[in-house]
């Protein structure tokens, strides 16, 4: 991260915190710092220092209602998983914790955490509505359209989530064959299979990206502010989506395109001479509430499974 700016005692008060933990807990708080400061407080990079002023200058009653105002973004605009959410609120109670202690402010945060669901609410748009917004959005010739549409595909045919998408760089590319994603909890990257109307949809979006022709490195999805083409946030993603499937007649938002597409894996899996050990493997989750648990699965069934998706929309730009 950044070095942190000091705005007195606000930016003392952070780098002190943060001098106090260990090199994995520091980490972990500088992310959740991150998040807050950029992602919700819209703040410049490495003005964490300047989010925990916003924090604790305006007193209990705006303070609360801050930190309620930023669960309820994470919790109903970015639909991050409990877990994530009530870490994050309790790095910004540690934070005004000690800044009690430093007799900074006298009051804490009041904010309860969500509610720990184990499993995701995951409705999804039926097949006959996943349809409507793939070729709906295909017919869209705008750099916006083919952006949304390629965005929109990864995620209906290879399952992936949103994170996925934002953190693919251009250098993750293996066009026809494959592509780099980063999955949930994983630092490193990993490999997966591309289908052929997938990868249409990402050499069709990656004809009219705005910096791939000055450079082979940077983001694969980048926002279109001209010359400001940042890397593409996930609250853009989530509008992007919503947007899109609006349009078309039938709103979802991200998570329902990865909910209809693990869906339709499982439906597809028996056709496929395949088990559910596999979809896991497809949809890359953890915890055996979601599609049962891990076991020593197909490594190939993911191809199957993205190209059996892929096919059930098949390629609206080649008509």
């Amino acid at each position: 991260m950044a070095e942190v700016q000091t705005i007195d005692p606000y930016g003392t008060l952070l780098s002190d915190v943060l001098a106090d933990l260990g090199a994995a807990t520091r980490q972990a708080y500088e992310k959740d710092l991150k998040d807050f400061s950029r992602e919700y407080l819209k703040l410049p990079k490495g003005q964490e220092a300047g989010a925990v002023r916003q924090l604790l200058a305006g007193g209990f009653e705006t303070a609360n209602a801050l930190v309620r105002d930023y669960r309820a973004d994470m919790d109903t605009r970015r639909e991050l998983s409990s877990s994530t959410i009530n870490r994050r609120l309790s790095t910004l109670r540690k934070l005004v914790q000690a800044a009690h202690r430093r007799s900074i402010v006298s009051w804490s945060i009041d904010v309860p955490n969500i509610k720990d669901e184990p499993v995701h609410n995951a409705d999804g748009p039926d097949l006959d509505d996943m349809r409507r917004i793939v070729f709906h959005v295909a017919k869209d010739e705008s750099a916006k359209g083919r952006r949304g549409y390629a965005i929109i595909r990864l995620m209906a045919d290879l399952g992936l989530r949103r994170g996925a998408v934002i953190n693919m760089d251009l250098n993750d590319l293996d066009l026809p064959k494959r592509i780099r994603v980063r999955l949930k909890g994983r630092e490193k990257k990993r490999w997966k299979d591309l289908p052929p109307e997938t990868c249409a949809a990402l050499r069709r979006w990656l004809a009219v990206h705005p910096t791939r022709s000055k450079s082979r490195v940077g983001p694969v999805f980048v926002n279109l502010v001209p010359g400001w083409n940042a890397r593409i946030s996930g609250s853009a993603i989530y509008e992007i989506v919503t947007e899109f499937s609006e349009a078309a007649g039938c709103r979802t938002r991200p998570h329902g395109i990865r909910h209809s597409a693990i869906t339709n894996a499982i439906v597809n899996a028996a056709t496929l001479g395949e088990t559910l050990d596999s979809v896991m493997q497809f949809s890359d989750h953890a915890d055996f509430r979601m599609v049962l648990r891990y076991r020593n699965a197909s490594k190939k069934a993911q191809k199957k499974f993205a190209n059996a998706n892929a096919a059930t929309f098949g390629d609206p730009l080649a008509r």
